[in-house]
């Protein structure tokens, strides 16, 4: 997978109720393929299983991170 060139992330887009902010994103087919799978296992949408995955990798860093101080 290559990686493009650095931009600054985007804001996305945040409803005025307060509600999630919204981006659109795209996947390589494999990736795509197995979040889908994932999703249909657990018996929830692709966007909260993509969002349950960030929230896990976010986690880990975190953790990585308090772990090397």
């Amino acid at each position: 997978m290559s990686i493009r060139s650095w931009k600054d992330p985007g804001k996305g887009i945040s409803r005025s109720d307060g509600g999630l902010r919204r981006i659109v994103t795209g996947f390589d087919p494999e990736t795509f393929d197995q979040v889908r799978d994932l999703a249909k296992k657990s018996g929830v949408s692709f966007s909260e299983k993509v969002r349950e995955l960030v929230e896990f990798g976010l986690n880990d860093i975190e953790e990585d991170q308090q772990g090397a101080k």
